[in-house]
């Protein structure tokens, strides 16, 4: 893969919108960590921010898929699935992917 085409992939809204849900996910996380004395509204607008990166996300990957043809459509349906299978497999195994505390906590 050259690096024109790598920008250009990353250039796409659809990977822009999910890598700033990911980084302001993650920063929400260490903001809340390191300070937990913050008020219940303002902990609360720090959990929600990532909502709506992850939302524009999913509206610019639904526009996507509709932009594609048939055998592309396909393919995208496939490695959606497969992703839905691994990601059901790793909340049964890890107990909701809290390193399996709901599980030992519930079992």
């Amino acid at each position: 893969m050259t690096s024109d085409s790598w920008l250009r992939r990353i250039r796409r809204p659809v990977v822009a919108w999910a890598l700033t849900a990911l980084v302001l996910e993650l920063v929400v996380v260490q903001m809340l960590q390191r300070a937990p004395s913050l008020p219940a509204g303002a902990q609360l607008a720090l959990a929600l921010a990532p909502l709506l990166p992850s939302l524009l996300f999913v509206f610019a990957l639904v526009r996507m898929v509709q932009h594609m043809d048939e055998l592309q459509r396909l393919i995208c349906a496939i490695r959606v699935h497969c992703f839905h299978r691994r990601a059901r497999a790793h909340l049964c195994f890890r107990g909701g992917g809290a390193g399996g505390r709901v599980s030992a906590a519930v079992g």
